[in-house]
């Protein structure tokens, strides 16, 4: 493809993950960023595409659009929500996609995709109209029938295995959606859509390397593959081929009549909020500057500081957010964050949960790798006589360099 942005990308995301677990793997650690950003930093790298799409589950719409902020900060149209199929995902993604000239739709839990290919792809459109990447059969195929027996030897030489980038003409991919949903047909990917009505799909290579995350064994294998890529050191005080740091943060509220209480990025009713130049989250900023002491940061004084009337009144989750970006700027991710609060009052055992989820939306990483703890102060000191509220944080981070 000769000119520059004439496509638009969508990376889907929006898989149940039912065979890796309980997690989604599309925000499992792969080094240190989450499985989706590695396909999101390609894309974002690659001139030919003027825009992304990421289309996300439900559950995990927050932490997918943190990750496609900071990892497609140039090139993020929107995060949409995905169907009930792969194809319905899909149709989700083009309808918010600009009037390209061609698509190029992408698997998120394919995360060891290259510049190289996504630009064979794209160059390889322009003379047909549909292609996809795909790698030749290296083992003998076999047909089966219902009862797992053999019924034909396929000829090897003519079994492509096929992956994603799949890249269309923008109007050959519409018309063929149409045609799929009018009949009532389920494909499993969008070259089978193309083919239904008549189109020819073609194929260019590929990579054994490009595989599809779908169980915990698959994430071993590409963070294998990825520490062989990036010449990363084994041994040493490393997460997959990374440096690890730790932070420790502290901070304290007094409470105040006439302001709302937020914990965590979360609302809680109650009599006082905490205050503060921003929303007070005393919670999210010990968080922010245990991150921010780990990466040798300094801390959110020093970033946001309560002179500027700019973060007056700001929400603290969009200081996460910014704090996340910080980090990734500097190729550093959160690995874990473990805190603590204390409080007489108001019960905050209930709103546990969705803070972790707030603060793992924030900082792009997994629920899995947030622990809040509440506690109570047993009546003593200013928390026990209920004059404000206290809160520490740990911190752990990445970078994919040696151990330092």
């Amino acid at each position: 493809m000769q000119d520059t942005g004439l496509a638009g990308a969508i990376v889907l995301a929006a898989g149940r993950s039912e065979r890796f677990g309980e997690a989604d793997k599309q925000l499992a650690l792969l080094g240190n960023i989450p499985v989706l950003a590695h396909s999101l930093q390609v894309f974002e790298a690659c001139a030919s595409i003027a825009e992304i799409v990421v289309v996300s589950s439900r559950a995990s719409y927050e932490q997918v659009q943190s990750v496609a902020r900071q990892f497609s900060p140039n090139k993020l149209r929107e995060v949409v929500l995905g169907g009930s199929v792969r194809q319905e995902s899909v149709a989700n993604g083009l309808r918010r996609q600009s009037a390209l000239p061609y698509v190029v739709v992408h698997d998120g839990a394919r995360p060891l995709i290259t510049k190289e290919i996504a630009e064979a792809g794209l160059q390889a459109v322009a003379e047909t109209g549909a292609c996809l990447a795909a790698v030749p059969a290296v083992d003998t195929v076999k047909l089966v029938d219902g009862n797992r027996h053999i019924v034909d030897t396929l000829d090897r030489q003519r079994v492509w295995l096929a992956q994603t980038p799949q890249v269309f003409r923008r109007d050959l991919l519409i018309s063929a959606y149409e045609a799929v949903f009018r009949d009532g047909l389920v494909v499993t990917d969008d070259a089978a859509a193309v083919e239904y009505i008549g189109g020819q799909v073609a194929v260019f290579p590929g990579s054994s390397d490009n595989l599809k995350i779908t169980t915990r064994h698959d994430l071993e294998v590409a963070t294998m593959l990825l520490q062989a890529r990036q010449g990363s050191p084994r041994g040493g005080r490393t997460i997959a081929g990374s440096a690890v740091r730790t932070g420790l943060g502290y901070d304290v509220h007094r409470f105040a009549s006439g302001r709302k209480l937020f914990l965590g990025g979360v609302e809680i009713p109650h009599e006082m909020g905490l205050s503060g130049h921003s929303d007070a989250d005393v919670l999210l900023h010990a968080i922010m500057d245990a991150v921010l002491g780990a990466a040798a940061l300094g801390d959110i004084g020093v970033h946001f500081p309560p002179s500027d009337p700019a973060y007056k009144d700001i929400s603290s989750l969009e200081l996460c957010r910014r704090v996340c970006g910080l980090l990734g700027s500097q190729d550093w991710g959160v690995v874990n964050i473990d805190a603590a609060v204390a409080a007489e009052r108001p019960r905050l055992a209930p709103h546990v949960e969705e803070m972790r989820a707030r603060i793992a939306g924030a900082f792009a990483i997994g629920h899995q790798q947030v622990s809040i703890k509440a506690t109570t102060n047993e009546g003593l000191g200013f928390v026990g006589r209920e004059e404000g509220l206290v809160a520490w944080a740990v911190a752990t981070i990445a970078h994919p360099g040696a151990a330092r």
